[in-house]
């Protein structure tokens, strides 16, 4: 095949991509209903593709170059690319053993979903999460909703990487909030529960809100620090009662549904599980932080 053949076969090709997306943008609201207030969409460009089709049409668009500082042509634009991917990612779940027997409901408006999430029982929650939400700007409007920016924010889970520091002197710890082990200390996990605790306050009708807190293995295992177990988990804990009341928090006594232990209270009762559409898979939690 000469140059020039080759070249014009590749043209064909990229025209064809261009046709296909053009046709399903224009048929879009008809073909799917995507709620974007109840689903996570952070890096769905990472999301497999089910087929090579699915992986051109990816890469004709650079999904992975979307600003974050728009004009509004250019928001509409990306609601349309998150929409398109937010199908194929559906489509895909169909198949995903993990996602089987979860139930995630699309709704029109957000105070449709916000309604319903009301009458749900907290084993059966249904949202949006943030992942590594350190990255992703202020806390707090990570959990506001707001109908100008319908695929951001609305989040009713955080998730927070930590690392700590020892206090010497008095063997207590300060926690940070980080991701890697060559991190550089810039906040402290008290600072973004206070955010959070400033959200819950300013939004006394909100959903329950599912704090993750993640620590990395090399975290517990370093070897210039002589781990106390029961004191690290007791400072973490203090952490959130220096900012949130009793009264505004899960603890897993109250999960047990009366029984002794969670194991009599999953074999009677069932497991609880809080079950959430993220990027990444489908993350099943035993119980809640905080609301």
């Amino acid at each position: 095949m000469s140059l020039s053949d080759k070249a014009n076969k590749q043209n064909q090709i990229i025209q064809n991509q261009k046709l296909q997306y053009e046709q399903f943008d224009n048929s879009l609201s008809e073909r799917t209903n995507v709620d974007m207030n109840s689903m996570s969409i952070k890096k769905i460009c990472d999301i497999s593709m089910k087929n090579q089709q699915n992986n051109n049409i990816k890469q004709n668009i650079e999904i992975n170059k979307i600003k974050t500082d728009y004009s509004n042509k250019d928001k509409v634009q990306q609601k349309k690319q998150i929409q398109f991917y937010m199908k194929i990612m559906l489509d895909e779940m169909k198949n995903i053993p993990a996602y089987k027997g979860v139930n995630f409901k699309k709704f029109e408006t957000y105070s449709q979903y916000l309604f319903e999430m009301k009458s749900r029982d907290l084993s059966n929650i249904q949202g949006k999460c943030s992942h590594n939400s350190f990255d992703k700007g202020s806390y707090y409007n990570q959990l506001k909703f707001s109908a100008n920016t319908a695929y951001q924010g609305g989040c009713i889970m955080l998730e927070f990487d930590i690392v700590h520091k020892m206090n010497k002197y008095d063997n207590s710890y300060v926690f940070f909030i980080s991701h890697d082990e060559n991190y550089i200390v810039k906040e402290r996990l008290s600072q973004g529960l206070q955010q959070v605790y400033k959200y819950h306050k300013n939004n006394k009708d909100h959903l329950p809100i599912f704090l993750t807190i993640n620590l990395k293995d090399w975290v517990l295992n370093q070897n210039d620090i002589q781990l106390d177990y029961q004191d690290f988990f007791e400072n973490l804990e203090g952490q959130f009662l220096q900012i949130f009341e009793k009264d505004d928090i899960f603890i897993p006594k109250q999960l047990l549904r009366g029984e002794k232990d969670l194991f009599r209270s999953i074999q009677k009762k069932g497991d609880m599980q809080m079950n959430f559409l993220c990027t990444d898979n489908v993350y099943n939690t035993e119980y809640a932080v905080a609301y």
